[in-house]
């Protein structure tokens, strides 16, 4: 099956020769559920501008299916936008609001009382239809502009950051109600976020961008386990992140030095040669407090330090180890039901920290941006 979003080698710059968008090339699936994530700066929100319409690409092509819509104006695409403002008319009803795109379509009265209605209703709105933008809440707000982007029924439905502006328990409400929308509609959703735990939690695939370029393209599972550089593995999800050196290489395996420590670590297709520079990156999640040494598992490594501070989040608690790195090795503590039984490490008490291979990432050196 052919793309419903292509774009290719598109290039963005703008005046003074400010580079947006680096010579990227995606894919979109039909009903798929993608996120374009970075920091801010990266080039997200101006890649689904240019699908919008908004802007133009300074080279490359956009195709909606097989129609080249890369000089097409917005009106003009099968493609609408939630903006991260509303962008409510203030002067008009919910559902004048939700109307006015079938209205300026010369749509019949019949047909916009009927579509509006309908898509209310999806939204949960039903019975906010008189009411003015001022009489709602922000969460409210953002299903009107869902419903007003949804309402002329689009192929693709585009969504700058529509959650920023919320605050953290609505929002993350919002995540699941969108994530319910999307599944409910079969629409094809492209969102841009900064913030990765909406990407995690909502996205089929996410695209990760820096400065203007595509750093990695996969499932959210592919990038928290699988990262494709120190830049993603940092951005995406908590990680230990350590400078070592390599001292064994064996087919697939190699052994990196973290000061007093040896880690062992899958290679990764990656080419190490003993005594060059890595860097090896583990998650807090994937590693575990070692009671007893000698119930190591084999093949395992362990890392010794020194226990800095232990850090309350909510369900689990953050140890923080000092190996003499300038950053303690994090290690994530998963309370029990009854955490009156709770053991936890003392702060200045010596701890082993046990390491499967299996989920340490190696990097060679040069791959730090």
């Amino acid at each position: 099956m052919s793309p419903i979003v292509r774009l290719e080698n598109v290039t963005k710059r703008f005046a003074g020769n400010v580079l947006a968008v680096d010579d990227v090339s995606l894919d979109v699936r039909r009903g798929e559920f993608i996120t374009l994530l970075g920091e801010s700066g990266c080039g997200k929100t101006t890649t689904l501008r240019m699908i919008g319409g908004f802007e133009t690409p300074t080279s490359g092509r956009i195709y909606l299916g097989d129609r080249d819509i890369t000089a097409l104006p917005p009106y003009r695409r099968r493609v609408n936008t939630v903006f991260q403002d509303y962008a409510l008319f203030p002067h008009m009803s919910v559902e004048a609001n939700v109307g006015y795109g079938l209205k300026i379509a010369r749509a019949s009265r019949s047909e916009i009382a009927a579509t509006v209605a309908e898509t209310l209703r999806m939204v949960g709105l039903e019975d906010k239809s008189r009411q003015l933008p001022h009489q709602l809440s922000g969460g409210q707000k953002q299903r009107v502009a869902l419903a007003r982007a949804l309402v002329r029924k689009p192929e693709v439905l585009l969504l700058d950051e529509p959650l920023s502006a919320l605050d953290a328990k609505l929002r993350a409400a919002m995540r699941v109600e969108l994530k319910h929308l999307h599944e409910q509609l079969g629409l094809t959703f492209i969102f841009v976020t900064h913030d990765q735990t909406e990407a995690l939690v909502m996205s089929d695939r996410i695209i990760v961008m820096h400065e203007g370029r595509l750093v990695q393209d996969g499932t959210p599972t592919a990038l928290y386990d699988r990262p494709a550089s120190p830049y993603v593995a940092g951005f995406i999800g908590a990680s230990n992140m350590f400078p070592a050196r390599v001292v064994a290489v064996n087919g697939g395996d190699i052994v990196a030095r973290l000061r007093g420590s040896d880690v062992r670590c899958r290679a990764n297709g990656r080419t190490f040669r003993e005594g060059s520079d890595a860097i090896i990156c583990v998650r807090p999640s994937k590693v575990a407090i070692l009671e007893d040494e000698a119930s190591l598992p084999e093949g395992f490594s362990v890392v010794r330090g020194v226990v800095r501070d232990c850090l309350f989040h909510g369900d689990s608690y953050r140890v923080e180890v000092d190996i003499r790195e300038a950053e303690p090795f994090m290690v994530d503590v998963k309370l029990p039901d009854d955490v009156s039984h709770a053991v936890l490490p003392v702060p200045g008490s010596s701890i082993a920290v046990a390491v499967n291979p299996a989920v340490v990432t190696a990097f060679l050196a040069e791959e730090a941006w």
